[in-house]
């Protein structure tokens, strides 16, 4: 079967949390916090109520610093128990070892939205055909450097010399 038919690929983009976080209104806020606390710090868990702590204070920012982003006036705690419910699956929040402190993860869904948005990054492109070039005159250049004949050597620099005062 083509994964690319209309109505399974419907189905799949409909379906997948990843997909609905690119599309909701929220994106940005909910991607950006993530990315900040998860990706950017390397951090695979936090402590829940750290976590608690730091969505306020960038909640905070955005509502006093960017005027024209979206006002974000929940709860704190709702926004987390959102991003964890079953429908948006962007986190996972649960009791870690015998202290039972809570710890949120990310789930694959986020990672995978993250990802996308990563790769929409800016990149300089780099041609091919200058690479090729580069790799070609190197490739050369060892296999002109790497005999032990001084014949075949001294009829290489002959050559050079040659190329060299024709350009000249």
């Amino acid at each position: 079967m083509n994964t690319f038919d209309y109505d399974l690929l419907a189905q799949t983009l409909s379906a997948s949390a990843s997909v609905r976080i690119l599309r909701s209104p929220n994106a940005a806020f909910v991607i950006s916090f993530l990315y900040q606390q998860f990706k950017h710090a390397q951090r695979p868990t936090i402590p829940y109520l750290q976590l608690l702590e730091r969505l306020e204070t960038h909640i905070e920012y955005i509502n006093e610093n960017l005027p024209d982003a979206q006002h974000y006036s929940l709860n704190v705690k709702d926004y987390l128990r959102q991003w964890a419910s079953e429908e948006q699956r962007l986190i996972r929040i649960y009791a870690q070892g015998d202290t039972a402190e809570e710890v949120v993860e990310l789930t694959r869904d986020a990672e995978r939205a993250i990802s996308w948005v990563e790769e929409l990054e800016y990149r300089p492109f780099v041609g091919t055909e200058s690479r090729f070039l580069t790799i070609f005159g190197l490739l050369e250049e060892i296999a002109a450097r790497s005999t032990t004949d001084p014949q075949i050597r001294l009829r290489q620099l002959e050559r050079d010399r040659d190329a060299i005062q024709r350009e000249i």
